[in-house]
């Protein structure tokens, strides 16, 4: 909060921004400022829960009901505002809640780093329990369980359209670590999906994601939670808050990622995160000692806008231009038939994660913007 210039808070609603806007406001009389984005859509609407908090707290809350228009306007300006290719749908909302606080304040906080820090993702309890009952499997049934696995890939559809589960069982089954078994489960496409796109042979570059032998975390979370803080914290979530911020001029904070917090936490007994299904068990515990329960307690929305709704729509035209074979055949990177294959999936309403979709529209954005 030192600064000598205005100071805002980024406020959604949820845990981790609401505890940050608590804390601070209980030791000041003077309003905070807190910003929050709506949208128009109902169920990617999370205005209602911030404003909530912000009456309780008393902070001098602005609020702004973002339409479609708005919201579709940038995503040809991602590869701007991003500078690499960076496939979080999130930066969409992100940038607009900074343009909206750059009005009113040149500094920001964000609360991010609660989830990677406290547990705050449902794929951590899921990814505890698969991987609890699997280490308790001998040997032997492990390498049974491969059989089916491959019965269901020779059955199954080999369409890049939809993930390979049998493919990803396999991975989880051979994994040495529960780091390379977390990332297996949690990858948007495995390696030998990808390796399937693309035109060329690569040989995958090692990573934090293979930097897991001198790790000795002694809980099966803490695994999940450092592979998080060295991957998808800095390089997404972080990256989209400081593009997002420094596209409007705005300096982001991130006061949850103080040293202090982030040290002392990963020495906590994972019960203080993780307990009995309920995530972030700390964190709820002190927000709510400032919070009612009853305004806190909601199903986690995320930062999300209805995507895949409008690039079958409004922006089909878009979608069809970056990702025609003119497009796709410039680079020489991805085979046009497998391309082909996802486009058609999606805009034939067949089931589709549609992400993996976004993440090669993306790409052909940024190489299109930058490359040519």
């Amino acid at each position: 909060m030192v600064a000598d210039v205005p100071v805002g808070i980024f406020l959604s609603g949820g845990y981790d921004s609401s505890l940050v806007t608590a804390l601070l406001q209980k030791e000041r009389t003077q309003k905070l400022k807190t910003f929050t984005i709506g949208f128009e859509q109902e169920s990617y609407n999370e205005a209602k829960h911030a404003r909530k908090v912000a009456e309780h707290l008393g902070t001098e809350h602005y609020e702004y009901t973002c339409t479609y228009k708005e919201a579709m306007d940038i995503i040809p300006m991602l590869p701007e505002i991003s500078d690499e290719p960076l496939a979080d749908s999130s930066l969409i909302p992100t940038y607009l809640v900074s343009k909206m606080a750059r009005k009113q304040v040149t500094v920001a906080l964000s609360a991010d780093g609660g989830d990677e820090t406290f547990a705050g993702y449902t794929k951590y309890a899921k990814a505890t329990d698969y991987l609890n009952k699997l280490q308790k499997l001998p040997s032997i049934a492990k390498t049974a369980a491969q059989i089916p696995a491959l019965l269901w890939k020779m059955t199954s559809s080999n369409s890049l359209s939809i993930p390979d589960r049998a493919d990803k069982l396999q991975l989880i089954l051979r994994a040495k670590h529960p780091v390379e078994a977390f990332n297996i489960i949690t990858q948007g496409m495995t390696q030998n999906e990808v390796s399937s796109l693309l035109m060329n042979h690569i040989t995958f570059p090692l990573s934090a994601f293979d930097d897991f032998d001198k790790l000795k975390a002694p809980e099966l979370l803490d695994n999940f939670l450092w592979l998080d803080y060295k991957t998808f914290l800095s390089d997404d979530i972080l990256q989209k808050v400081d593009r997002a911020t420094m596209a409007v001029s705005l300096e982001g904070r991130e006061p949850l990622l103080d040293h202090n917090i982030i040290e002392w936490a990963a020495q906590l007994p994972s019960a203080f995160k993780l307990n009995n299904g309920t995530s972030k068990y700390l964190l709820r515990k002190i927000t709510h000692q400032y919070i009612p329960k009853e305004i806190m307690e909601r199903e986690k929305m995320g930062f999300q806008i209805p995507l895949h709704l409008w690039l079958k729509s409004e922006m089909k035209d878009l979608l069809l231009h970056h990702l025609s074979e003119e497009s796709i055949s410039k680079y020489q990177i991805f085979k046009q038939a497998e391309v082909n294959a996802i486009l058609n999936a999606y805009l034939n309403n067949n089931n589709l994660d549609f992400y993996r979709l976004w993440k090669l529209f993306n790409l052909q954005m940024w190489l299109d913007r930058w490359t040519t």
